[in-house]
């Protein structure tokens, strides 16, 4: 098999651009570093921690022309990392805030996601329902993961030519299974942690593949396919490996 990547994600690494707009005294600034939004939920936009953002247009508005860092957020509000925002109400003002970089490397739109093991069967669309049982949900060291912060989600990086892998500081693990029962296949998503359908929304980065032991040839190595509330379970080698070409 082949790991699968998601529409999101293809989109993300070609050059997409997450964007709100405001449509009229939806987004709102408070001092020193936060934006505030009432329109749209910035997880499902695209806007993810480590992320740089530029403020721009909105007529009057203070923040026109500033850079700030994702540090974390939630569906309706952002937190810089630069203690430079200027406290400003909603206002008749349409600021627009964009990523601010052209297009994303996979190391930057899958960091500090999660990756959860399946049973069977494999959806035959990623971008689809898992339509099976979610038996564990890896994050670093088994610890706490919530969407929008960077707090144990989990990481790769630049391996060899073409290819990233686990990050070597962290330990992809699940102290303790979900459910009993065989594992199957394996999704990773992003920060935003979006499950189920997506595929009318297609907003929710991810990569799919089989998961097996070392040497069953499966996209994924985990410790133990059988899974127990009982047993922790560790995946010990994801890679992603771009293709190579040769030029002639």
């Amino acid at each position: 098999m082949a790991l699968y990547y998601s529409t999101r994600a293809i989109n993300l690494n070609a050059g997409y651009k997450p964007t709100v707009t405001d449509a009229g005294s939806q987004i709102s600034f408070t001092a020193p570093n936060l934006i505030n939004t009432t329109q749209a939920d910035f997880l499902t936009k695209g806007f993810r921690p480590g992320m740089v953002l530029e403020i721009v247009d909105g007529g009057a508005t203070t923040q026109t022309a500033k850079y700030v860092t994702v540090s974390s957020l939630t569906s309706g509000v952002i937190t810089t990392v630069e203690s430079t925002i200027v406290t400003e109400a909603a206002a008749t003002d349409t600021p627009t805030i964009r990523m601010a970089q052209n297009g994303m490397s996979w190391l930057d739109i899958f960091r500090y996601g999660v990756f959860c093991l399946y049973a069977s069967p494999m959806p035959s669309d990623i971008n689809g329902a898992e339509s099976a049982t979610m038996l564990a949900k890896l994050t670093d060291g088994g610890g706490a993961f919530t969407p929008g912060s960077p707090t144990n989600g989990l990481q790769f990086e630049f391996d060899a030519a073409g290819k990233i892998s686990i990050l070597s500081t962290q330990t992809w693990r699940e102290d303790l299974g979900l459910s009993n029962a065989d594992a199957y296949w394996g999704m990773f998503y992003d920060n935003a942690f979006i499950t189920g359908d997506d595929s009318t929304n297609l907003v929710s980065p991810r990569i799919m593949g089989s998961v097996g032991l070392s040497g069953s040839g499966a996209d994924i190595i985990v410790t133990t396919m059988a899974i127990k509330t009982t047993t922790p379970v560790l995946c010990s080698q994801f890679d992603l490996t771009l293709p190579g070409q040769a030029c002639s």
